[in-house]
């Protein structure tokens, strides 16, 4: 009998999982909640199960601020009033005021003009509300309303003594032990060592907001609450620029360029958004799973680093949720040469930026080759007809599992990984 069973919702181009650690007691973690079409179509199904076990959420994971991580959570939340589809035991969500509190220590600076009243800026910000999944048809409201983000809800709810408890109800943030990093015990078996978001990300994300509102007037008459809002909307609807680069799909059929493609020179992200991401490690007995959320590579292998026993060793997990959908910019060479694994997992449709990128694909197939991997998608590729070759499978030793194809009449099938 398997020890943890993983299930990969069909988040279209979003996360969301639910692992749950089998003993005497089960122990469920949600980690994200995709969009609102996952959590009605899926998730909400999975754990009004739990709850009719007479069992509970340990923890609930909202990684970063992002609409295709955070929307289905939104609308759990909405219905989740006094707890009556499910108890929650913990939440991890870093907002404004867990950021300002620790990384809003340079106050905001002075310029000559500050022309826009906050309190209109505010309204205006708030008035947006979180963008919509796209490819799907909702009913907009007429107005948004104060108190509809993630952190309103939770503020509403009454969420705030289990709001990052495990933290002090400080920032989820990576901090130092004698034996390198910090491990949070979710209780007796379960245990969660944090891989980012370190210092200068958290840093980093505070000064997009402090750019913004140092160009405004009156923000000593903000509440703490409304200027959560606003922060959050603010930063969800953050977009990355990035210039349009070579793309290398269509090589695939040849086997002497996937080690070129792999070794080709990494462009990292760089976004403040996705490097705020909660990656961490969760062990439960002899089992370790990598949750990678939309991290930035170059901050995991600086920690992996530090939980090393020994230099260059190579460090084992039972499964790896590879990080933003599989995007190039995410997942470099250095850090898949730090890990290994038999199952890596990618959750994606693919309808936002076309992830999974044939580059990542390629980095994970040529890192040890020797040893068989499966690869495990929630929805069939857009790049299956180039990855799913006999020459290429038998050469780099690696079996393609997908899950949804809407052209195959599946659509909210949910993945299971088995561990």
């Amino acid at each position: 009998m398997s020890l943890v069973n993983i299930k990969m919702f069909p988040a279209s181009y979003g996360d969301s999982f639910l692992v749950t650690c089998y003993g005497k007691e089960k122990t469920h973690i949600l980690i994200d909640m995709g969009f609102k079409s996952t959590y009605d179509n899926c998730i909400k199904k999975e754990i009004q199960k739990i709850n009719e076990c007479g069992e509970t959420i340990s923890l609930l994971v909202f990684t970063h601020i992002d609409e295709d991580h955070i929307l289905g959570g939104i609308k759990f939340l909405e219905e989740n009033k006094d707890e009556k589809i499910v108890k929650i035991q913990e939440i991890w969500h870093n907002s404004l005021k867990h950021i300002k509190k620790d990384y809003g220590i340079s106050k905001i600076q002075d310029t000559k003009q500050k022309s826009l009243p906050a309190e209109k800026e505010i309204s205006k910000i708030i008035m947006k509300g979180h963008e919509k999944e796209r490819g799907v048809r909702e009913i907009s409201e007429i107005s948004y309303l104060q108190g509809s983000t993630l952190s309103g809800l939770l503020y509403q709810n009454g969420y705030s003594k289990k709001w990052n408890s495990s933290y002090n109800h400080q920032a989820i943030v990576v901090e130092q032990s004698p034996k390198g990093l910090k491990s949070i015990f979710i209780n007796d078996k379960v245990k969660i060592t944090l891989l980012s978001p370190d210092n200068k990300d958290l840093n980093n994300l505070y000064q997009v907001w402090n750019e913004e509102i140092c160009k405004w007037n009156g923000m000593n008459e903000i509440s703490e609450n409304l200027e959560d809002e606003a922060f959050e909307i603010y930063i969800s609807r953050q977009i990355e620029l990035r210039k349009k680069k070579r793309t290398v799909s269509g090589v695939s059929g040849k086997l002497n360029n996937i080690e070129e493609v792999a070794n080709q020179n990494f462009d990292a992200d760089t976004s403040p958004k996705n490097g705020s991401s909660i990656a961490f490690i969760l062990e439960y007995e002899s089992k370790k799973i990598l949750f990678l959320s939309d991290s930035h590579s170059a901050t995991i292998e600086k920690n992996l680093k530090k939980i090393q026993r020994y230099p260059h060793e190579k460090l084992y997990f039972d499964a790896i949720k590879i990080s933003h959908h599989g995007s190039k910019h995410n997942t470099s060479k250095s850090l898949l040469n730090l890990i290994e694994s038999k199952k890596y997992l990618i959750s994606t449709n693919g309808m936002k930026k076309n992830h999974p990128d044939f580059e990542t694909f390629c980095r994970i197939i040529s890192n040890d080759k020797n040893k068989k991997k499966k690869i495990f998608f929630n929805y069939k590729p857009k790049i299956y007809s180039e990855i799913n070759l006999d020459a290429l499978k038998k050469e780099f030793n690696y079996e393609i599992l997908y899950t949804n194809d809407p052209k195959e009449g599946t659509s909210y099938e949910i993945t299971n990984i088995e561990i």
